[in-house]
């Protein structure tokens, strides 16, 4: 059975009742451009502010705190190591893994809630025959899950390869997906000129390459050949 979700009357911080905004110095608040914290925009250590915070009405519903739930992704004390360790969001005495959050999901400005990120996998046939092209497959289902994507869509294990990348892009160009996963980056193509090809095309939908085998250089730009 599902525990019912209790609005609390006032903020735990300012004590604004639910309709009301929060004050300026609210630490609860979060910013409704970001969905970070209002008060990190504000930090002497945050980059000058290029955005407008809003000004957020308190709902009864501490922020992140249900997405946290529905995604699994809490925390718990664990003694024997004395330190914080992940765990699902069924665990007694667990609470919500905010920091995950913030890190691995999309805020989403319009209805103030934040989503899991969502993939598209993407590969050609490995050496090594079926058997291998599949466990690298598996093994970058699992990397996703560990990092809290959402897996859409597989395409190019099998199949016409370009073919595959189009549609690749199509999920891409449709919102259906945030990002491009590959096992090694030597996945989008067989020469440096097709990977930085296609690594142009997926940043030009406004779309990242993630993977295990995945490196970046300096300027940002997608390096490696070999998976990890």
């Amino acid at each position: 059975m599902t525990t019912p979700r209790l609005l609390r009357a006032t903020c735990p911080d300012c004590g604004v009742t639910r309709g009301e905004t929060h004050t300026q110095t609210c630490l609860t608040v979060e910013c409704l451009h970001t969905g970070m914290p209002r008060a990190s925009c504000h930090s002497e250590h945050a980059p000058p502010l290029d955005h407008d915070c809003g000004n957020a009405t308190w709902d009864g519903r501490w922020p992140g705190h249900d997405e946290c739930r529905d995604f699994g992704w809490h925390i718990t004390w664990d003694p024997a190591t004395e330190a914080w360790v992940r765990c699902n969001s069924d665990v007694p005495g667990s609470g919500p893994d905010l920091g995950r959050l913030r890190e691995q999901a999309i805020w989403n400005s319009q209805n103030r809630t934040w989503r899991q990120r969502r993939a598209v996998l993407y590969g050609r046939p490995r050496s090594g025959g079926r058997a291998t092209t599949e466990g690298a497959a598996a093994h970058l289902r699992g990397w996703c899950t560990r990092r809290g994507l959402i897996v859409v869509a597989e395409y190019g294990t099998a199949g016409h390869a370009e073919l595959c990348w189009q549609a690749v892009l199509e999920d891409l160009r449709a919102a259906h997906a945030d990002v491009v996963a590959v096992h090694a980056v030597d996945a989008l193509g067989p020469t440096p000129q097709q990977v930085s090809a296609r690594a142009r095309a997926v940043e030009a939908l406004g779309a990242v390459i993630v993977g295990p085998g995945v490196r970046f250089d300096r300027a940002g730009l997608v390096t490696g050949t070999t998976a990890a």
